[in-house]
């Protein structure tokens, strides 16, 4: 079989499970080789599907397939195996191989370096205890792997605890490459840890062993950290010319940018932010010329040691220098940061930072960004630009939507403008529409907003396209809306609501809702006031007190008494219990609308019947403050309740 066909029968492998069934041993083993060989996520599957046919084959005895006949690109299946998370088989993989392998242990070293590259710890310690069960022992480069593993998620006291280790439990010497890591994992400790002079003492040592060594060949990594241990623990600028004059002597290293990088980057380390331009200046007078990651350096220094003017000038310098598009992405970030939340802050210059990072692939712009960018790009009207910078966020495993949804729904109360709550709601629409994570809650927010700036139409508009979302309005925003639409005297707003209702089977006949309704109409149109109460009272759950005390207000207000007695004789006939509201808006009809005498005769009756226990202070209250015969009424009370009448602050 040539590798053309190999190929193609790879793709088709890819297509469908079963088609390695009519493949020879030898076109199976050439064809697993050729996918192995292809770097790429879909040749990774292929291959693992390959290698279950493989495996299979493994166990018929008239199958001539042996597993070292792999050769090299073994390691390669370990990886694939790896990068589709099928842990176990890789470790059972290296286990079989390394049986036949000459260098056994460099298929594990495959392995793990995967979990390294990936900062997978948890995979990591998996395969190191699958060796040890097996009384596989590392060596020096599987525990540097872990060393750097340790450092890279900021486990910084184990992996100077293992590093101590390796000669003891072991028995393995740290070489040239264990020291450097060890040098780092120091320079963290002192930044980090409660005991930074135990973490000086020790990377001092480390330091010493590393000058004892003849380093020439692997000066360009060494030289460096030696250069950074220095400059991290403040040295002077002369003490720092030494050692390279040093270095040169000693071991006819020249200084290169490099080695410059190194420094700068411990200064921002040790956050001495000060002496990194006067380091750049030093240097560059010897002919040194900065590459991309000189400028990002400064430019981190230059923002945090609050001189973001001239982090502007060295940003200015990089783009006559074309390195602009190959900036780190913190430094940049940093330096928007800073431009944004400076007084005087030039929009040209952001939006240029954001085209950059914009660039960068997969997008850089961190959960920290976000809250500043978010608020600060609302404020500027920038929501176009906002929404393409979320979207292009929401891959990022660090992407947190309830984050972002509260940092916009935040800057409502900034808000002075309907047209600023809208843009805030069409960004939020454009990304989260149909997302649980954009709760009614979160709705409910923005009508709030426009209902406190007094903005019925933008109300009714945002609502109506709410109903369009698979998440409907709850009770709370039917209601919150309402209400907004009653304070405002808003009809049409009002009639629009009413309408969503109709067609909203979970709302129409919620009684709360309802009676929000009821009381909206009676402030805009009080004869309609009494369709909804007819809603209500032909519905299953009937009226509440709320709604009989709204629909007595409408009566009022509509000067319709004749309608009030007979809703009331009508309740009162199917024993619905009044309370001491009920009876208030009751008289206060009766008081307004007829006479006092007929609502004195109201509160009588039930005082008769039932000794007034649903009669309280606000009903009697009522009864005496929208009477035009306050002395019949004071005379009646302290005839019928006197302790009720003497506990009122009416004179």
């Amino acid at each position: 079989m040539s590798i053309a066909q190999a190929s193609k029968v790879a793709q088709l492998l890819d297509m469908t499970q079963g088609a390695s069934e009519w493949l020879s041993d030898r076109d199976l083993l050439t064809t697993l080789r050729i996918a192995l060989r292809t770097n790429s996520i879909e040749h990774a599957d292929v291959s693992a599907k390959l290698y279950d046919r493989y495996r299979e084959r493994r166990q018929d005895p008239d199958a001539n397939v042996v597993l070292a006949d792999l050769g090299p690109v073994a390691i390669e299946l370990v990886k694939a195996l790896a990068s589709l998370e099928r842990d176990r088989e890789a470790m059972i993989l290296c286990l079989d191989l390394s049986q036949s392998h000459e260098q056994p242990l460099l298929l594990w070293k495959a392995l793990l370096t995967s979990y390294r590259d990936v900062g997978d710890l948890v995979g990591f310690v998996k395969v190191r205890d699958y060796m040890s069960m097996h009384s596989l022992s590392p060596d020096v480069h599987i525990l540097n792997l872990e060393l750097e593993l340790l450092n890279r998620n900021k486990l910084f006291d184990d992996a100077s605890e293992l590093y101590t280790a390796m000669p003891s439990q072991y028995e393995v010497a740290p070489n040239w490459q264990s020291r450097l890591i060890m040098l780092e994992t120091c320079m963290n400790l002192q930044k980090q840890s409660d005991a930074p002079q135990s973490a000086l003492t020790k990377g001092k040592e480390v330091l010493a062993r590393l000058r004892k060594l003849d380093l020439a060949e692997h000066a360009d990594e060494v030289y460096p950290k030696i250069l950074s241990w220095i400059v991290f623990n403040q040295a002077s600028i002369d003490a720092i010319h030494e050692e390279i004059h040093e270095m040169k002597n000693r071991h006819e290293i020249e200084l290169n940018v490099a080695h410059v990088n190194a420094m700068l980057y411990a200064a921002n380390m040790s956050e001495n932010w000060l002496i990194v331009e006067r380091l750049w200046a030093s240097f560059s007078s010897l002919g040194i010329y900065p590459t991309n990651d000189t400028f990002s350096l400064r430019i981190a220094a230059s923002v945090m040691g609050s001189d973001t003017n001239g982090a502007k000038e060295i940003f200015e310098a990089s783009k006559n220098a074309g390195y602009a598009d190959m900036l780190d992405p913190l430094a940049l970030q940093t330096l928007l940061a800073a431009e944004m939340m400076s007084k005087v802050s030039d929009d040209a210059l952001c939006l240029y930072i954001i085209q950059l990072l914009e660039k960068i692939e997969p997008f850089p712009i961190t959960a920290t960004s976000l809250a500043f960018l978010i608020p600060k790009m609302m404020e500027r009207k920038h929501y176009v630009k906002l929404e393409e910078i979320l979207e292009k966020s929401r891959p990022r495993s660090d992407w947190d939507s309830e984050d972002v949804i509260e940092t916009i729904l935040d800057q409502l109360p900034k808000a002075t403008d309907s047209k600023s709550v809208w843009n805030a709601f069409v960004l939020l629409r454009n990304l989260f529409w149909n997302d649980p994570i954009y709760t009614t809650e979160a709705r409910f927010r923005l009508l709030r907003r426009l209902i406190e700036l007094d903005e019925p139409k933008i109300v009714g508009q945002m609502f109506s396209q709410f109903l369009k979302s698979s998440i409907k309005p709850d009770d709370r925003m039917y209601i919150s809306v309402l209400q907004g639409a009653r304070d405002t005297r808003d009809y049409d707003l009002v009639r629009r609501i009413h309408q969503f209702m109709k067609m909203d089977m979970t709302i129409s006949e919620h009684t709360p809702v309802l009676n929000t309704l009821m009381n909206a109409y009676a402030h805009v149109h009080s004869s309609l006031t009494f369709d909804v109460w007819e809603q209500i009272h032909r519905s299953g759950r009937g009226p509440t007190n709320a709604s009989v005390s709204i629909v007595m207000d409408a009566c009022t207000s509509g000067r319709v008494p004749n309608k009030g007695i007979l809703i009331w004789r009508s309740l009162q006939r199917t024993g619905f219990p009044f309370n001491d509201n009920n009876y208030a808006s009751y008289v206060e009809m009766l008081n307004k609308l007829a006479s006092t005498e007929d609502a004195i005769a109201v509160l009588q009756r039930e005082f008769e019947r039932g000794g007034g226990r649903d009669i309280g202070a606000r009903a009697l209250s009522t009864l005496y403050n929208t009477s035009k015969v306050k002395s019949r009424v004071a005379a009646w009370a302290e005839e019928h309740c006197p302790d009720l009448w003497a506990s009122l602050p009416r004179q």
